[in-house]
Order: C-alpha cells, then structure tokens, then sequence
C-alpha cells in the first residue's frame, strides 16, 4: 500500500506545474475550455521528454484568473441590506 501524496497546496506552496485535471478542480474549467485556452497561448505549458501529459504553468493559470486593480476599481460594492426597526411594544 502506497502511502497518500501529500500535494503542494496541502504543503501551503504553489505547484510549478498542475495537469489539465487539477486545473479543471481549482479553476472549475472544462477540459475544452482549458485546452483552448492553451492553443491561444493564454496558458502557458510546459513539456516533459518521455512524458505524455500536458503540464500547465502554474503561475500562467494564475495571472489568467487574477484580475487586472483596474478591473475591480470601479466595481461598486453592493450596499448591505439594511434592518428593519423593530416596532416598539
């Protein structure tokens, strides 16, 4: 019995690299989604001799889901909901 991989996040590192599942885990992408977003050269991977997977650029995945300050800047924020007075007995 092998004993359980302990991953890099569980370790609180980010991974050089991650397959197209764990990407598909962390990001909640689909495989056509990720796939075409490396044929677009907007996720960088990186290929191993003699190894018949696609690793993906960590840090690539990152700055892709990362947003830009300015994006968020001139988000407002939602109001809260304010409470009701309670009426008075």
């Amino acid at each position: 019995m092998q004993p359980d991989k302990v991953t890099a996040f569980e370790k609180g590192r980010d991974p050089i690299t991650v397959t197209v599942s764990e990407a598909r885990r962390l990001t909640g992408l689909g495989n056509t989604t990720l796939y075409k977003l490396i044929k677009e050269k907007r996720l960088a991977v990186r290929r191993v001799k003699n190894v018949d997977r696609t690793l993906i650029d960590f840090a690539s995945l990152r700055e892709l889901l990362t947003p830009e300050p300015s994006e968020t800047a001139g988000v407002p924020r939602r109001p809260r909901p304010r409470r009701r007075p309670e009426a008075a007995s």
